[in-house]
């Protein structure tokens, strides 16, 4: 079940070598997607939502690091997209992946608004 997960992992690992990504990155990703493939192996023998929650957090740890490197992070979008589709592919549930935030603003506050409420 998992040789075309196995597939775009590779395909995301060799993509990470051509950016800016430290070595020692390359291989905690490369670690993470190992444990990947071990957890959809279990998965597809157990179909335990345990193996989903865990597989989510390390596809979002996977994300996190490219979202570090500028030049990686043109591969975090096309990583999840074609993930989400070998999911439904494979008629797997879907992972719990959140795009990336937007950095937000500092809140503003109303300084004559707050001295009006200390005056009362």
């Amino acid at each position: 079940m998992h040789e075309a997960l196995l597939a775009h992992f590779h395909a995301l690992q060799d993509a990470l070598e051509t950016t800016a990504i430290s070595a020692e990155v390359e291989q905690i990703n490369a670690t993470r997607m190992g444990r990947l493939a071990d957890l959809y192996t279990r998965f597809g023998k157990s179909h335990e939502s345990r193996y989903l929650e865990e597989m989510s957090g390390l596809v979002r740890l996977i994300l996190r690091e490219l979202e570090g490197c500028p030049k990686a992070q043109a591969l975090g979008a096309p990583f999840r997209d074609k993930l989400r589709l070998l999911h439904e592919e494979l008629g797997l549930p879907a992972l719990n992946l959140k795009s990336p935030s937007l950095p937000r603003a500092a809140p503003r506050t109303n300084k004559t608004r707050r001295t009006a409420r200390k005056a009362s």
